[in-house]
């Protein structure tokens, strides 16, 4: 099937999971959660709004997305691809869009993805994962989306090892897809972060000035004198905002909150506290 359109594609997806098979897939995955301590997911809509709250990108949406996903390696089959596809929708809408500005919009994007996103769940080792395994699976459909659509000239002069040859290779010598995969996976965390910071100003939870030392020093880490001269405040004032701002989102979005393993913003939390001495 081609998806020219994306509103068609998701009707086309919810019509599948709406149908017998559907609702016999999440009784089963309500089966494999049902020690998790998060509840019954009551459709597939729901399923996928706890997996956006969540994030898909970050451990909080495993107790979801692993055994959705074992249940797709287990037992293959359209309606299985079809509930992964849909409670991840919004991170495969904006790769197809990124993908459409890579062929002029030409190609039949979404169908592209699709594959690629299949073959990524396929291949995906839960056993060896451990956590993240949205993350895995957005990132590999990306890097093949890259890979499928890089130019000729830019093709690569290598080709990436498989297990078997890079046993027989010392460190040195094997080409890494580490660097690319990791600017990847930044570039869609901070984009995803960004958005979800500005759907709380326009909530009206975050101030535009909390927005901006937020993402200034906990998303770029930028230090508190660089973000006071930026803003126009003393230092102690910008100290003061980053705190309130921080313990504002603790509260009303813990999965962003720095202090959270899974958060965006808590690997350059560190970097904040290095400052220069103020008395």
């Amino acid at each position: 099937m081609r998806f020219f359109s994306l509103s068609y594609a998701e009707r086309d997806l919810n019509r599948q999971l709406e149908g017998p098979e559907g609702k016999a897939l999440l009784a089963e995955l309500n089966s494999k959660i049902k020690g998790s301590g998060q509840g019954r997911l009551e459709n597939w809509t729901n399923a996928r709004n706890r997996v956006v709250a969540l994030g898909a990108y970050y451990s909080s949406s495993d107790w979801i997305l692993v055994p959705l996903v074992r249940i797709g390696q287990e037992q293959p089959s359209e309606v299985t691809y079809a509930a992964l596809m849909y409670v991840m929708w919004r991170e495969l809408v904006w790769i197809t869009k990124k993908t459409r500005q890579l062929d002029d919009g030409l190609g039949d994007s979404f169908a592209e993805v699709s594959w690629f996103f299949i073959k990524a769940l396929l291949r995906i080792d839960l056993a060896d994962r451990g956590a993240r395994v949205g993350q895995k699976l957005l990132n590999d459909t990306l890097h093949d989306v890259r890979l499928s659509y890089r130019p000729p000239e830019k093709a690569p002069k290598f080709h990436f090892l498989d297990d078997e040859e890079q046993e027989d290779k010392p460190d040195s010598q094997i080409p890494s897809r580490t660097l690319e995969m990791a600017s990847a996976e930044f570039r869609i965390s901070r984009d995803w972060t960004i958005q979800r910071l500005r759907s709380h100003v326009q909530a009206g939870s975050l101030s535009r000035s909390d927005f901006q030392v937020l993402l200034g020093c906990h998303l770029y880490g930028y230090s508190i004198d660089h973000m006071a001269v930026h803003m126009g405040i003393t230092y102690e004032t910008a100290k003061k905002r980053r705190c309130r701002a921080v313990k504002k989102v603790q509260k009303i979005d813990p999965t962003l909150s720095p202090s959270a393993v899974d958060s965006p913003l808590f690997l350059v939390t560190r970097n904040t506290q290095k400052e220069v001495a103020h008395g």
